[in-house]
Order: C-alpha cells, then structure tokens, then sequence
C-alpha cells in the first residue's frame, strides 16, 4: 500500500542514526543540563498550551492527515495482536475520521492495522481506502471504501483478500490484490477489471493511464504494463524483475531485470511506454532514479556487493550512453529542480572508530553535465537539498582537534569550499521557502532534547541564532515561516508541541501531554492537529486560534 515517501519531520532517533552519526551521549555546547524536558513555561502566571480545540473523544494512536489536511484519521482501542514476530509497534484498532473543522467523527471499520498497508487516503483527499479485519498472518483484509466528503457515506467493499492497494495520483482510480488477482477500476463501484493472477504490487503512471503490475516468483516474476481504460491485454516488459520506476512524465519505465552476465545481480532495463520495446541500459545495478523533470536517467553500473558498489553514470532519460562521475557510490539523490545531483563516493558502512553508520564523500554536479563533480568533504554521513536546489546542506564528521560532526553548506555551482555553520549538529532541514536553514544542535538526554538554531540562507556567514530550547524534533510547514516542534517529556512517551515563526520570532506552546505526531493541518502551518494523553482530556485536538 501506498504512504507517503517523505515526512519532513526531525527526531531524535532519525537525527542520531541517520544524518549525524551523534554518539550514545551527547552534551549541550555550554555544559548546561536543562531540567524537566516540557516546554517553557513563559511568563509568570501565563497559562501554557490549552490552544487547542477537543474535535474527537478518546485515547487514539497514529493520527494521520489528508494532503489537504480537511480530515484526520486515528485509531482507538489499538491492541497489539497476539502474535509471534511481529513488530513491537503493530496494533489493531478500530478507524475513525473527523474534519479538522469540527463536527461528529465517524466511525469507519474495526481491526485495522496502523501498519504500512492499513490505510491511506486518495490524492485528491476524498477517499480513504482501508483493511478492515485484517489478518496479520496472512497480511490481507477486506477493503473498503469511504467518502469523506459525504458525511452519510457507507463504506463500500471493494474486495476480501487484500493484500495490496494503490490509488492513482488524480484519486479517480485504484487498484488492489484480491485473492493473488490484480484488479482496476474507478472509485467507488468500479466496474473493477481482472488484469493477472499471481500479483504481488501494482503502481499506476503518473498521468494514470498506465498500470504496471509484478506477478509472483512462481509466475516468473514479471512485470506488465496495461492501459487502464479499453480493456487491452497486459503486455509483458520482462521477467524476474526486482524493482521498477516509472519517469514522472509517464513516457519511459526502468526496471531491474536478473542478470545473464553477472548472476546473482540485476541488470538495467529500460522501456518506452508507448511502444513497450525495451532495451538493456545497464549491467549489475542496484540503484536507477528518473530525475524530478523525466529529462535525466541516473544508474549504478558494475555493482557487485558491497566490495565494489559500482560506478554512478548519468544520461538522457532515454537510455542513452550516460557519463561516470563516481566510483563507490551510494546515497544518491537529484535536485528537487532536477539542477544538480549529488552522492556519496567511496562509500563505506563503517568509520574509522569502528562505528557502523555509513559514510562517504560528498560529491555534487551541476546538470546538465559540463564537467567532472566537485568534491565537497570527506566522511558524510548524509545530505540534505533545499527545495529549489540551489543549496546543499551536509554534515561532516571531523577527530581534530576533537570529534565532531558539522553542519556544512555549499551553494550549487560555486568555486568556493563549503561553509562551516555550526559545530555538533544533529538534524537540519532547509525552510520551504528557502530562506532559512534550522538545525539541532547543544543535544542532551541522548538527544533527546537539542536547541533549535537557524540562520538564513542568504547571510550565512552571520552567527547562527538560538530559536527554540530543549526540542525533540522540528517540522516545517509546507508554506510559510511557521515550524512545529515537540518537547519530550522526561517520563513517558509523552511530548508538548508548539509552534515557532521563523520570521517573527514568536513561540507558542499549543498543549501539554501529547502523543507523536503533531500534524500540520493548513500548508501556511496556520492549523494543527495531535491527540491528548493527559487524563479527562483524551482526544484529537486541533489549533488554530493563537497560533504566531
């Protein structure tokens, strides 16, 4: 089932593992411990938190938004299944929705799982498809339907062994795996279209003409593509294929398909997918990405193991002979503006302490190509673009004088070294505007508490300034200035929330004793939804009035 592929937001636990490297103990940079962990209290006698609105009763888990964050959907009665080897935060419970404007919350179906493959919402935020009864064994449900928009609205059973959903991007459309059988067809009532037996994951194009469906190991694992509307047959791409990406523009499909020449790897396919006619682009590969505007294809060719990760060579999104500009690459990612690409070359999954997080050198090139890529600085454990691609922002670990891991930035393009921000950093992401670059930094409590720094992008070289104390983790809003950010509570898996403005500078904290995630339900970030923990006030809340 289908789920958001990137969540924006920056926790403890992604910032030690994943972009900093930061050690079992990490210490303010002024030596300071810092007590209890809520949000600060402000001045004296003003009341903290209390901004937000009860919209749903009850003591739910795993809130989730629609893209346009009109509903929420959260779980209550969530128990965890008696069951051998599965994950410690499995649960099931029974689903409800409720608009983030108030009203009645509705009860949508019961033993529904908060794993990836429980639920999800349509593109177009109508829809939310979900598995009701699910059978953690078996890992299928029935699925149902429900319109959010219309209130009175019956769940609509779509099929009884499901094991797999996949809506289109435009919501119109959805296909799902019943019983092994792959089935199309438009929301709600269908008529739904038997495509193949013996399938395991389907994706539709980008422009939703197209459906592409892999069939089982025991069928030859291959993969087809199928036009979603006349009723034409499934034609066959390739067999015993691994992963498959289809460029944004829907006009070409990448696969990897088993390699004759290296066994035991795969190999490149690429096919046009109007004449379906493919074409070998790549031998031994284990990574391949279409660039954001379909006008770049990038590969790893020789790969083979992590004894020799290969070389990245980047081309047309045609297939054409592509260029080399890395050995040993990992990490690999494109420009949100497709104007550059960057990777880790030379990567390797242990550092010189004998830590096991993975590190390389941080590589960047403009697009399209015009020279070789510039080497940015040495063991990198991971990078961060800004949303027009214009900048990059990196951490890099350095032992002299002292072990540390800095925030580094590097504008695209530029003859000049990368900029030295900021000492012991653990987390940073770029403002959706661009203008300003927050990162965690004077961590204590594991990491568990950091201060919030920011500077702006365009004045780097200012010292950075001291935004918000003590936070957990940071989340922008998709549009304006606005951030929210959580305080973990030193007792419990419990947290505060608040929200801080970038431009002006103003924090204010929304409630106490809250679950993760806080959720940003407006894209200025000018509303939020969370769920209460605290007792006599369990439920789904949401906040608008007050919020800077």
């Amino acid at each position: 089932m289908s789920s958001s592929r990137h969540s924006r937001w920056i926790t403890a636990s992604v910032c030690v593992a994943w972009l900093s490297g930061c050690t079992t103990s990490c210490q303010s940079s002024d030596g300071t411990i810092r007590s209890g962990g809520a949000a600060p209290s402000g001045k004296k006698g003003e009341v903290v938190g209390g901004l937000g609105k009860q919209v749903a009763p009850g003591d739910g888990i795993d809130l989730r938004a629609t893209p346009d964050g009109r509903f929420v959907t959260y779980l209550l009665d969530a128990q965890k299944p008696r069951l051998d080897g599965i994950p410690p935060v499995m649960r099931l419970g029974t689903l409800y929705a409720v608009s983030t404007a108030g009203g009645e919350a509705r009860k949508l179906g019961s033993g529904i799982t908060n794993m990836p493959g429980g639920y999800l919402f349509t593109g177009d935020s109508r829809w939310v498809l979900f598995l009701v009864g699910y059978n953690v064994s078996a890992q299928s449900g029935e699925l149902r339907a429900v319109d959010l928009n219309d209130a009175k609205a019956e769940p609509v059973k779509l099929g009884s062994v499901v094991t797999y959903v996949v809506g289109s991007k435009d919501g119109r459309q959805v296909a799902f795996v019943d019983d092994g059988t792959l089935k199309v067809g438009v929301l709600p009532a269908g008529p739904f279209r038997d495509l193949a037996a013996d399938v395991t994951v389907a994706e539709f194009a980008p422009d939703g003409k197209q459906v592409y469906f892999k069939r089982k190991l025991t069928s030859a694992g291959g993969l087809y593509q199928v036009g979603v509307e006349g009723g034409s047959a499934p034609k066959k791409l390739g067999d015993r294929v691994g992963d498959f990406k289809v460029s944004p523009d829907s006009r070409y499909v990448a696969f990897a398909t088993a390699s004759v020449q290296s066994p035991g790897f795969y190999d490149l396919q690429l096919a046009d997918t109007a004449t379906t006619k493919s074409k070998t682009v790549a031998v031994a590969t284990n990574y391949f990405a279409f660039s954001p505007d379909s006008r770049w294809l990038a590969r790893v060719e020789g790969y083979k193991g992590t004894s020799n990760l290969g070389a990245l060579m980047v081309g047309a999104a045609d297939g054409s002979p592509g260029k080399k500009i890395g050995e040993r690459v990992d990490v690999v990612n494109f420009a949100p503006a497709s104007n550059g690409i960057a990777f880790l070359k030379n990567y390797s999954m242990s550092d010189t302490q004998g830590g096991t997080l993975g590190q390389g050198t941080l590589m960047v090139a403009s697009l399209p190509l015009e020279g070789p890529a510039k080497s940015l600085g040495e063991r990198v454990p991971g990078y961060v673009w800004s949303n027009d691609g214009k900048t990059l922002a990196f951490v890099e670990r350095f032992f002299k004088p002292l072990y540390s891991v800095d925030l580094m930035v590097h504008s695209l393009g530029s003859a000049e070294q990368p900029y030295r921000v900021q000492q012991g950093v653990y987390g940073y992401l770029f403002s959706a505007d661009d203008q300003y670059l927050m990162f965690r930094t004077g961590c204590i409590r594991n990491g568990r508490a950091c201060d919030l720094h920011t500077v702006e992008v365009a004045k780097l070289k200012e010292p950075p300034r001291k935004a918000v104390e003590g936070i957990f983790s940071f989340k922008p809003a998709a549009e304006g200035p606005r951030v929210l950010v959580t305080y973990a509570r030193t007792q419990g898996d419990v947290y505060d929330v608040a929200v801080y403005n970038l431009k002006s500078q103003e924090r204010k904290t929304l409630d106490q004793l809250v679950k993760v995630p806080a959720l940003f339900v407006a894209p200025d970030g000018s509303k939020a939804a969370y769920i209460m923990s605290e007792q006599g006030k369990q439920g789904v809340y949401v906040a608008s009035d007050g919020i800077p």
